[in-house]
C-alpha cells in the first residue's frame, strides 16, 4: 500500500511539473488567436472627382478584425463605413501630400458586426480620386499594437515596425499620378508579403494593401514594387494583434 502511495504521489507531482507523462500532451499557458482572412478581400476606385468609393459585397461572417486601406487626393479628410458598422472605426495617420503623392491611410475596427454581404465606402470631406481595398480577419486578440503606425512619402518603403510572432503586419500603397499598373512585389528581404488587392485605371489615385503574419520577431520594412510605379507615391505599415 506505501508503495502504491508513494507511486500515486509521484505521477501528481510530475503532472503537476507541466513534464508529459507518456501517451499525454503537456499544457502550456493560454495563447492568442491564429490570424486568417475571411472572405475574399475587395477593393474599390471612384469616378474621376467623386469623393465615394465603394467595394462589391463581402462575406465578412466569422470576423472579428477588418483592415482598410484608403488612398485619395488633395486631402486627409477621409472616413471609412460599412454595410453594418458605420461608426467605431479608428483611422491611423495618413501619409503622403497633396501636390503629388496623394494620400494613404490605413483604418481597422475590432469586433465588428459581421453579414455575409458587406459593403465598404471611402468618403472624402473635401478630396477627390478615391480608391480602396478592405480585409476581414479572424484569430485577432482585439488591439492595435501602439506605436507601429508608420509611413512614409516618396519611398516605396514605409519605414520599419518589430512585430511579436502570430502578430498580422498590414502595408498599404498608393500612387499620386495613377502610374502603377500592376503589383509585382511587397518584400522585407527574405520576408515576403501578400497583396491582396490592387486597384488601378489610370486616372484615379493608385492604391494597395498587402500582409504577413509575423512568423518571428524581425523588424519590418516592406518595399512595394509595382509596375510603372515611378515615385509619387506614399506608404504606410500597422501591426494587429
Amino acid at each position: 500500500m506505501k508503495l502504491i502511495a508513494f507511486l500515486l504521489l509521484s505521477i501528481s507531482a510530475w503532472a503537476q511539473s507541466g513534464v508529459p507523462i507518456l501517451g499525454t500532451t503537456a499544457r502550456g499557458s493560454a495563447g492568442g488567436g491564429s490570424f486568417a482572412l475571411v472572405g475574399t478581400p475587395q477593393g474599390a476606385i471612384g469616378a474621376a472627382n467623386l469623393t465615394l468609393a465603394t467595394t462589391t459585397g463581402m462575406n465578412i461572417t466569422g470576423a472579428n478584425l477588418l483592415v482598410c486601406a484608403a488612398h485619395y487626393y488633395v486631402t486627409n479628410t477621409a472616413s471609412i463605413t460599412s454595410t453594418s458598422n458605420a461608426t467605431g472605426w479608428t483611422g491611423l495617420t495618413a501619409y503622403g501630400t497633396t501636390s503629388t503623392n496623394g494620400f494613404t491611410r490605413i483604418f481597422y475596427k475590432y469586433s465588428p458586426t459581421t453579414s455575409t454581404s458587406e459593403l465598404f465606402t471611402l468618403t472624402l470631406a473635401d478630396g477627390d480620386y478615391a480608391s480602396l481595398n478592405c480585409t476581414a480577419w479572424s484569430g485577432a486578440s482585439g488591439s492595435f499594437l501602439a506605436g507601429t503606425d508608420v509611413g512614409a512619402t516618396g519611398v516605396i518603403h514605409p519605414g520599419s515596425v518589430t512585430p511579436a510572432t502570430g502578430n498580422l503586419v498590414i502595408t498599404s500603397y498608393t500612387n499620386g499620378q495613377g502610374a502603377g499598373t500592376a503589383v509585382t512585389s511587397v518584400t522585407s528581404g527574405a520576408n515576403t508579403f501578400t497583396s491582396v488587392a490592387y486597384e488601378h485605371d489610370g486616372n484615379n489615385v493608385d492604391g494597395g494593401i498587402a500582409y504577413r503574419i509575423a512568423t518571428g520577431t524581425t523588424a519590418l520594412d516592406p518595399s512595394w514594387t509595382v509596375t510603372s510605379g515611378g515615385t509619387t507615391v506614399a506608404t504606410s505599415i500597422a501591426v494587429f494583434q
